[in-house]
């Protein structure tokens, strides 16, 4: 199985600065919320789970629609 390249652009958007990352954001809580039943106690915490999800497994957020 080939390994894909990861798309710098994509990998940008992942950056806290970024315009889509308060969209990621959301949709990693809902999906945390929803599927795996965690719940945040504040928004640092949540932050701090995001940015341990390894880059391949926050870039599955940037396609949820």
């Amino acid at each position: 199985k080939k390994k894909k390249k990861i798309d710098s652009n994509k990998v940008a958007r992942l950056d806290k600065g970024s315009p889509k990352y308060s969209g990621n954001l959301r949709r990693f809580k809902a999906f945390s919320e929803r599927v795996l039943g965690v719940k945040y106690n504040s928004e640092e915490e949540l932050e701090q789970a995001y940015a341990l999800l390894p880059v391949t497994q926050r870039l599955r957020f940037l396609n949820l629609k």
